[in-house]
């Protein structure tokens, strides 16, 4: 990755992010994280959600071929209120 190997040939953080184009908080997760699974697990991961009671029909609706959001939010709608 480009912001590792310019950190490790001692350049700051700030020149590193002007040189890939991204902002300073960027580069300084990027620099701590060894792997991008680091990246992906935020301090909201595996707490509940008002949404999981909705998951699988959401799942199954996309997996059907319904992937516009306002549709699968007009589908939640009726399920929850009976229309």
């Amino acid at each position: 990755m480009a912001v590792h190997t310019l950190l490790g040939q001692g350049v700051g953080p700030r020149p590193t992010a002007r040189e890939v184009g991204l902002a300073r908080h960027t580069v300084r997760r990027l620099a701590h994280a060894a792997t991008a699974d680091d990246l992906l697990v935020g301090r909201w991961t595996g707490l509940p959600s008002i949404l999981d009671p909705f998951k699988s029909p959401l799942h199954q609706r996309w997996a059907e071929g319904c992937t516009v959001a306002r549709r699968l939010f007009e589908e939640l709608g009726a399920r929850i209120h009976g229309r």
